[in-house]
């Protein structure tokens, strides 16, 4: 979702499901590309004053995904990070995506919501 100061919102610009991967190598390789490549265009989109949030859980491999450094380089950096509570976000269904469970919520916690704004570039 994008956001802009003083709340008012811009349309979502498109919500990415990870790929599911059981060896952590391919996990972090594949992940990690699909994250740069969302930064990449989020910070093309974006004004100045826009907001770009990611959820992502923060612990175990998911830690491997690197999110602030994936926005650092990018040009976006982050504002803030709080915890992710799904109940603040009631149409919000999360999906394994992926196998025999494909269509089955899974656990969320512990997850936060980042916050990342345009880095000042100087100019």
């Amino acid at each position: 979702m994008v956001e802009r100061e003083g709340g008012s919102r811009a349309p979502k610009i498109y919500k990415s499901q990870y790929a599911a991967y059981t060896l952590y190598a391919a996990y972090d390789r594949e992940n990690r590309n699909l994250i740069n490549l969302y930064f990449s265009n989020a910070a093309k989109m974006i004004k100045t004053d826009g907001v770009v949030k990611v959820s992502n859980k923060v612990q175990g491999k998911y830690d491997l995904l690197k999110i602030r450094e994936l926005a650092n380089q990018n040009g976006l950096m982050a504002t803030k990070e709080h915890k992710f509570r799904l109940k603040d976000y009631p149409p919000y269904i999360n999906k394994r995506g992926h196998g025999p469970k494909a269509d089955e919520t899974y656990p969320l916690d512990p997850s936060s919501l980042f916050f990342f704004v345009k880095r000042n570039t100087g100019t």
